[in-house]
C-alpha cells in the first residue's frame, strides 16, 4: 500500500491554497477511486477500480466497504435521494434502492462494451449515461431499460462522453471529445428537446483532446475543463448565457479531470500535472476562473464533490481528501485535536474539549453507524458510557464551534 507514503508526503508539503485539505485516515481500502457524490451532507459514496464502493454516513469521518459484485472498474456515481443511486460501468449499470446495501445490474445486450463514464438523472424516472464510442443513453422507468439515442447529426464524429448535466428536464449539455478519439477535439454539445436533438455549443479545432467536466453552479454560469497540452492550449471555458455561448479563460496547466464550481466565482479543479503517478493537484480560484492557486499532492486526483460545507476530493491508492468550507475546519485523525482517555477503553471513555456546553458528540461503529452512548459533563471533561457497546473500533466526532474533530477509540 503507497497510502502511508502520501500521508508522510502530505502531511511534510506545504499548503499554497486558501482552503486547506485534509487526508482522510483511516481508509478501508486503496484501490484507486475514481468518483464521489453526497446525497445529503453526511451521507457519501466513492467508486473506484476492483469493483469499489465506499460509504460514509458522517461527512467523511469514517468509511465502510460496501459490496458491489463485481471487480471492474466502476467510473461514475450518482445518486437521486437518500436510497436510489446509479453506478456506471463497462457495458453495465448498478442501481440501489436501500443505500447501497444491495445492487442490481443492468447490462446493455448488444453494445456491451459501452464504457458509461457520467450519468445524470433529472428526476426519479429520468436519466441519462454516456461514455465510449460516442454513445448516449436515456431512461425513462427509473434505470430499468437504457435505450440508445440516434446518433448526434453533426458535422463532426462526437467520439467520448465523460460528462453530463441537464439545468432541467429539457436542456442539457454533454462534454467529451469529438473526431478520432486518439487526436479529438474538445467539444460541448446542448439539446434544448430532453437529448432527441444535439447541437454544438463550443468545438475547440486547434488542439486535440477532450473535456472531462462540467459544473454549473447556477442557470447560467457553467465550466468546463479538460486537459492542457501546451501554453496554447485552451482547456478551460465558460458560460454566462446557460450554455448558449462559451468563452475562453486563461490556461490553467496540466491534466484536469473534474471540476465543481460552489457559487458563480467560486471553484475548484482537481487532476494531475502530467500522466506521472505522484503528480496530482487542486486549484482554487475565487474569481471565476480568472486566477487560480495550486495546492500540490502526491497522488494522481480524479473527481470532486462539494456539500454546502465540505469538499471532497478522490484518486490513487484510496485517497480521500477534505475540507471545509464557510469557515467549517476539518482535523484529521492524526491532528490529536481531542483527546480520549483512557484508550483502550472498557466501561468510560473521557475527552476534553473547548466549550463542552456547545459541543456536539457522537459515536460511530465500523460500519459507519450511529451509536447511541450516554454522556455526562465535568467542568471541561466528558464522560461517554460505553458499557452497551460490543468491543471493537469506533470513531468519536466532536463538533464545536465551528470545528469537526475526530479521534480513533478501542472498547475491549
Amino acid at each position: 500500500m503507497k497510502i502511508n507514503a502520501y500521508l508522510i508526503i502530505f502531511l511534510l508539503c506545504p499548503v499554497l491554497s486558501f482552503s486547506q485539505w485534509a487526508l482522510q485516515d483511516p481508509l478501508p481500502q486503496d484501490s484507486r477511486l475514481r468518483d464521489v457524490f453526497f446525497s445529503d451532507a453526511m451521507t457519501g459514496y466513492c467508486v473506484g477500480d476492483n469493483g469499489t464502493i465506499i460509504k460514509t454516513t458522517n461527512a467523511g469521518s469514517s468509511w465502510i466497504v460496501l459490496q458491489s459484485g463485481t471487480t471492474q472498474t466502476l467510473n461514475t456515481v450518482f445518486f437521486i435521494d437518500g436510497d436510489t443511486g446509479y453506478i456506471g460501468s463497462n457495458g453495465f449499470i448498478l442501481k440501489t434502492t436501500d443505500g447501497g446495501n444491495t445492487w442490481t445490474t443492468f447490462t446493455f445486450g448488444a453494445t456491451l462494451g459501452t464504457n458509461i463514464l457520467s450519468l445524470f438523472f433529472t428526476d426519479t424516472n429520468t436519466g441519462y449515461a454516456g461514455g465510449s464510442y460516442g454513445k448516449l443513453y436515456k431512461t425513462t422507468d427509473g434505470g430499468q431499460n437504457w435505450n440508445l439515442l440516434p446518433k448526434f447529426p453533426l458535422p463532426v464524429l462526437f467520439t467520448v462522453c465523460h460528462d453530463i448535466y441537464f439545468k432541467d428536464a429539457n436542456t442539457g449539455f454533454i462534454a467529451g471529445a469529438s473526431d478520432p478519439a486518439e487526436a479529438g477535439k474538445k467539444i460541448i454539445l446542448m439539446t434544448t428537446d430532453g437529448g432527441l436533438n444535439w447541437t454544438i455549443s463550443y468545438l475547440n479545432n486547434s488542439y486535440v483532446d477532450s473535456f472531462n467536466s462540467m459544473s454549473f453552479p447556477d442557470a447560467n454560469t457553467g465550466y468546463a475543463v479538460g486537459r492542457s497540452w501546451g501554453i496554447n492550449d485552451i482547456n478551460l471555458i465558460k458560460t454566462t448565457d446557460g450554455g448558449v455561448s462559451w468563452f475562453q479563460l486563461p490556461r490553467i496547466p496540466g491534466y484536469l479531470k473534474s471540476i465543481f464550481f460552489t457559487d458563480a466565482l467560486n471553484g475548484y479543479a482537481a487532476g494531475s500535472e502530467t500522466f506521472g503517478e505522484y503528480d496530482g493537484k487542486i486549484m482554487e480560484t475565487t474569481d471565476g476562473g480568472l486566477t487560480w492557486t495550486t495546492t500540490n499532492f502526491s497522488p494522481q486526483l480524479y473527481g470532486l464533490f462539494f456539500t454546502d460545507t465540505h469538499g471532497y476530493a478522490v484518486g490513487d491508492d484510496g485517497t480521500i481528501l477534505n475540507t471545509a468550507i464557510d469557515g467549517l475546519a476539518v482535523d484529521t485523525f492524526q491532528n490529536h485535536q481531542i483527546s480520549l482517555f483512557p484508550n483502550p477503553a472498557h466501561d468510560y471513555v473521557s475527552l476534553k474539549s473547548e466549550n463542552p456546553e456547545q459541543a456536539t458528540v457522537r459515536v460511530f461503529d465500523a460500519m459507519g453507524r450511529e451509536i447511541p452512548v450516554g454522556k455526562s459533563w465535568s467542568n471541561d471533561t466528558l464522560t461517554l458510557d460505553l458499557q452497551l457497546l460490543n468491543q471493537g473500533f469506533y470513531i468519536v466526532e466532536v463538533i464545536n464551534e465551528k470545528r469537526i474533530s475526530t479521534a480513533k477509540l478501542i472498547v475491549q
